[in-house]
């Protein structure tokens, strides 16, 4: 049988048989892209499925599920709920997904529907542009996002109340272990191909 457990997609209307189980914030047309994604996430045999009453910890995620990075999202939002498996054997955390989708209108968008849910902790989103577009909306509403960016410039955009934490392993850590592993055996010259972007300033 699939399961899925403790997620929820949230949606404006009233939907279908599949959606009432499985709810997502998106338009009609893009539930055609989403509705094969949802149904083949994992597979189990004789789980154990243990119902809790207690009120659950409502966690958003909010990931590209829509436009060209989806893959990635789903990918993200795959390894999340396989570790509410190891993780949430009490089924305490409801997942609750949101389409950053491509820009960062669309993701600005969507963490207002995340204040408006009154979500208080937030995964995502993935990329710094996004996260930086929202950073003052978390602080402002006391909202805690753990970015999966590794850009340095999130660093320190919190509060004691809420803000942005970064997820990512920061560029110039892996950096500076590559640099001193190789030093270590006696490599002293390096070269580096990169790209000419903020990625590619960082690394050299």
């Amino acid at each position: 049988m699939v399961f899925t457990p403790n997620i929820h997609f949230i949606t404006n209307k009233g939907s279908d048989k599949f959606y009432r189980k499985f709810h997502f914030w998106c338009s009609d047309d893009d539930k055609k892209y989403l509705k094969p994604k949802i149904g083949r996430n994992f597979e189990t045999k004789n789980l154990p499925i243990q119902l809790s009453s207690s009120p659950k910890i409502r966690v958003a995620m909010l990931l590209p599920l829509t436009g060209k990075n989806k893959d990635l999202g789903w990918s993200i939002y795959n390894s999340a709920s396989l570790s509410l498996f190891d993780n949430d054997s009490a089924h305490k955390i409801e997942l609750v997904l949101f389409d950053s989708k491509d820009s960062i209108e669309d993701n600005k968008k969507a963490f207002k529907e995340i204040i408006d849910s009154k979500i208080k902790v937030v995964i995502g989103p993935v990329f710094s542009s996004n996260t930086m577009s929202i950073e003052k909306m978390a602080r402002d509403n006391d909202i805690t996002v753990i970015s999966l960016s590794n850009n340095h410039e999130l660093l320190n955009k919190t509060n004691d109340d809420g803000g942005v934490f970064v997820g990512g392993i920061l560029l110039e850590s892996q950096i500076d272990k590559i640099v001193n592993y190789s030093m270590d055996r006696g490599k002293l010259n390096f070269a580096i191909i990169a790209p000419s972007n903020q990625y590619g300033k960082i690394i050299t």
